[in-house]
């Protein structure tokens, strides 16, 4: 069965990161102003107008309006999400004291880009963010560029690269704790950043055949989400998928069929099954079970597989692009 081309492998690895990544953005709206999880989007909206009214800096309005492009994209809708960015990214770039948020808002597009299957695109935001935090110097950024760009080389297959860059972020983060992220209503959060490198090297290192290291990588990965992340989190989700993935690759298929169908569970309850993340998941699934020869279950997953794909590729913008004037 064909897969359906936005799919970029191993995607599972890359969104750790991109979930929340906007988290990772300075300057919040205060407490009284941030939305509720009921609609974020029109929320930003709201205080994108005030801000305009205002003329407030154009480090303001360019936060907010990544703001929004995030909320869109958490609900799917690319084609606005696109939009919002190309809004907040010039605004971003005018003011010297956005620096961080704009490489951030970099970031953020490129997860997009990924997530729609265009890996130059996100090469290319992905490695201008990277300079950025080069110039500002702070290691943490450093080391969650470093992640981000293991995700794009996983995503076209270089999985030495992808190891490298992954286990140089994994590194600073063990003697550098990432802050907590916080969310739209201020609430805190673990990093996610040491976690999704971990994941990563899964991939990477089990496509590459490295047995035990992949098997320890996975380990690691799961006693970290059972430490830090809830139980339904979706970094919990993207871990047991990894480990699944290990356990099926290092000879153990019975606890990774327990695993991948947990990952899937709970991905599917967050995200709904036309998510292309869950997407990826159920691909990953269906990998497995045609290693193991289980035809009857193989027939009805790829029959759930169609469907998500009709339902998604309705919300797929394949021509939605974000102004190079915006990348400066």
């Amino acid at each position: 069965m064909a897969r359906v081309p936005v799919c970029v492998p191993h995607r599972l690895a890359i969104a750790c990161v991109f979930v929340l990544g906007t988290a990772l953005l300075s300057g919040r709206v205060c407490a009284a102003q941030a939305p509720s999880a009921a609609d974020t989007s029109a929320t930003y909206r709201k205080l994108i107008t005030e801000s305009e009214r205002r003329d407030e800096p154009p480090a303001k309005r360019g936060y907010l309006w990544a703001m929004l492009a995030s909320s869109y994209h958490d609900k799917g809708n690319v084609a606005e999400a696109f939009r919002a960015y190309d809004r907040a990214l010039p605004l971003l770039a005018k003011d010297a004291d956005a620096r961080s948020n704009y490489a951030t808002a970099l970031d953020n597009l490129g997860s997009l880009y990924l997530e729609t299957g265009r890996i130059p695109e996100a090469e290319t935001t992905r490695t201008r963010a990277l300079h950025l935090r080069e110039e500002l110097g702070n290691a943490i950024d450093l080391a969650r560029s470093h992640e981000h760009l293991a995700e794009i080389h996983l995503a076209r297959h270089h999985y030495p690269q992808a190891e490298a860059e992954a286990r140089a972020a994994h590194d600073i983060f063990l003697t550098s704790p990432e802050p907590e992220r916080y969310d739209a209503a201020g609430n805190s959060h673990p990093g996610n950043t040491l976690l999704s490198s971990l994941v990563t090297l899964v991939f990477a290192e089990c496509a590459q055949s490295k047995w035990d290291a992949c098997h320890q990588s996975a380990v690691d990965a799961d006693k970290l989400v059972q430490q830090d992340f809830a139980p339904d989190s979706l970094e919990r989700a993207h871990t047991e998928m990894a480990l699944g993935f290990a356990q099926w690759k290092t000879g153990d298929p019975s606890a990774a069929e327990k695993s991948l169908q947990s990952g899937m569970a709970i991905m599917k309850a967050r995200l709904g099954e036309t998510s292309p993340i869950v997407l990826d998941s159920m691909y990953e699934y269906r990998d497995f079970l045609a290693s193991q020869h289980r035809k009857p279950e193989l027939r009805q997953l790829d029959q759930s597989i169609r469907v998500a794909v009709a339902r998604q590729q309705s919300g797929i913008c394949n021509n939605c692009q974000v102004s190079a004037f915006a990348l400066r």
